[in-house]
């Protein structure tokens, strides 16, 4: 638009309605939906990239290496090995802001639409900022924007919902695994105890099967490794694909993640919930079986992931 038109028309009421921008920006601004509405959509999209490139960036990395951040702040290579996390803090920072700033601008009247004009409430661009003529054109019908205040609301209750069941499912994990830790401390040294199978040998790592452990009273069983370190790099292990009694599992966690030096050895008791299968106690266990995974302590890279192993009880 010539620059002469926009001039004039930054003293006339734009038809795209004040509320209906507010609500837009309040539950979708990260997605830039009010910058479409009032059809500024190149400014939408750049909305949009933000959130793709921070959701890619996050998404590259679990909870576990989100917490690493704080702990390897120290390191050198900081910078090269968390350079996703730090472009996803960037986008989320610069969404926050520009979202925050936004609904000020809207809630002040001071938002524009394409056209440079500042949004009213649903009336005709003839009428100048200002004017106190009253209008006469159809407003935004106000049961509409109570149905998607609704819709919305719904939606974030629900993932909220989630959310807390989520993070207290997390939480009694992180209890329960408290409490197995503590039951290790007063635990004989797994680097003198028998042991019942070599499960893996390899260039990589040997795996040696040291038994299983009930918990019923944590309602979950351990599976006691120890593995043994023979590339000249420090190594994260931990299992993948695992299975009770071919049923799978979401997840196997650990006390603590099972760090293992270039030589030396490292274990570990892998924890099955028995809440993640149909299986209800230890007595109903047949078969374990999993994979080990060996990725580079520094860089998360894989090293090397083991074929299938099987356990018998």
């Amino acid at each position: 638009m010539p620059k002469e038109k926009r001039y004039e028309y930054r003293f006339l009421r734009s038809k795209k309605h004040k509320a209906m921008a507010l609500l837009l920006c309040v539950f979708g601004g990260f997605l830039g939906l009010h910058y479409f509405y009032v059809k500024r959509p190149w400014r939408g999209l750049v909305n949009v990239l933000l959130t793709v490139v921070m959701m890619l960036a996050t998404g590259a990395f679990g909870m576990y290496n989100t917490i690493r951040i704080a702990i390897t702040f120290g390191n050198s290579n900081w910078l090269a090995l968390h350079w996703r996390e730090l472009v996803a803090g960037v986008c989320c920072a610069v969404l926050g802001v520009t979202w925050i700033w936004d609904i000020v601008q809207i809630s002040k009247g001071e938002f524009r639409d394409g056209d440079g004009m500042r949004l009213g409430i649903g009336s005709s661009t003839n009428q100048n900022y200002g004017s106190n003529k009253k209008d006469h054109t159809t407003k935004l019908p106000l049961f509409l924007l109570a149905v998607v205040a609704i819709v919305v609301g719904v939606a974030i209750g629900v993932f909220i919902g989630r959310n807390q069941k989520s993070n207290s499912q997390n939480q009694t994990y992180g209890k329960q695994a408290e409490v197995l830790l503590e039951q290790d401390v007063n635990k004989e040294s797994d680097e003198t105890a028998d042991v019942d199978e070599v499960i893996v040998e390899s260039d990589e790592i040997d795996a040696e099967f040291l038994g299983f452990e009930d918990h019923p009273e944590l309602g979950m069983f351990t599976v006691r490794l120890r593995v043994k370190n023979k590339t000249e790099q420090p190594i994260w292990v931990y299992m993948d694909k695992a299975s009770i009694n071919d049923e799978m599992m979401q997840m196997v966690m650990t006390g603590m993640p099972l760090y293992i030096d270039p030589g030396k050895r490292g274990s570990n008791g892998f924890i099955f919930y028995y809440k993640q299968t149909s299986i209800e106690k230890f007595d109903d266990v047949n078969t374990v079986s999993f994979k080990l995974k060996v990725d580079n302590q520094d860089t998360m890279k894989e090293i090397w992931t083991s074929p299938e192993v099987t356990l018998t009880k």
